[in-house]
């Protein structure tokens, strides 16, 4: 309701990417014209000194870890993960982080449990600083049905982890070029996501790529080259009110 009042009347639309800003205009009635892209922005040297913090008595050596980060609600589709995670420890040694909460926590451990896999599985809840962990992990995992533009994607390629991400209509493909500083899979494709999962945490080359790319794309999304482009919009939308 508040939208159909209010979007009509604003001067100018800040869209955190390009596929809200479709949105905005195939599905709420926006004109293009007032509608500007910019990215949110990040403070990657503050992200990167909490990944260096360490974390006790967790992380085994030679372990490999796949890590997801987010609310427990049904457009992450956990679901998916737990089932791709689950053909791949057939094949490969490796562990699963969850952080968050939210009302799947429940269903999720019962489908893990059902799957044989809730021993593999930790659910570590909601974690001050979850850049600790993610940055220990070897690759960090999106699997969800829709996004506006993922925080995760980016936090963990500053950390130094390679990513993966459903294709979603909107916001993953914006951040990562497909097998340049991420992989990008079919949503809801179980097998493609478990292929992908096992390519990173067993091939050490790709792996490596994929880190070195994602660091050099989280740059593109410091606050130091956010937060000019955001300062000039404002005062450009100020400007012509004048």
């Amino acid at each position: 309701a508040l939208e159909k009042i209010l979007l009509p009347k604003v001067d100018s639309i800040l869209a955190v990417s390009t596929g809200v800003g479709q949105d905005l205009i195939a599905n709420h009635g926006v004109d293009s014209k007032k509608i500007r892209v910019i990215f949110n922005p990040f403070n990657v040297k503050s992200i990167k000194g909490y990944a260096l913090e360490p974390v006790n008595s967790f992380f085994e050596a030679g372990q490999r870890y796949v890590v997801a980060a987010g609310r427990l609600v049904p457009e992450k589709n956990y679901s998916l993960l737990l089932q791709a995670f689950s053909r791949v420890s057939r094949r490969v040694s490796v562990k699963l982080l969850i952080l968050g909460e939210g009302i799947l926590l429940e269903s999720l451990k019962d489908q893990a449990r059902h799957l044989g896999i809730l021993e593999q599985v930790y659910f570590l809840g909601f974690q001050d600083n979850p850049y600790k962990f993610i940055s220990k992990c070897h690759v960090l995992v999106l699997s969800s049905h829709y996004e506006a533009s993922p925080r995760v994607l980016v936090e963990a390629m500053v950390c130094g982890t390679p990513v993966i991400s459903t294709r979603c209509p909107v916001g993953p493909s914006e951040l990562i070029q497909d097998q340049v500083n991420g992989l990008l899979v079919a949503p809801g494709n179980e097998l493609e996501l478990a292929d992908a999962i096992e390519k990173v945490v067993t091939d050490a080359t790709l792996s490596e790529r994929l880190r070195k790319a994602g660091l050099a794309r989280a740059e593109e999304f410091s606050c130091e080259r956010i937060l000019p482009q955001m300062e000039g919009y404002f005062l450009e939308v100020l400007n012509s009110e004048t």
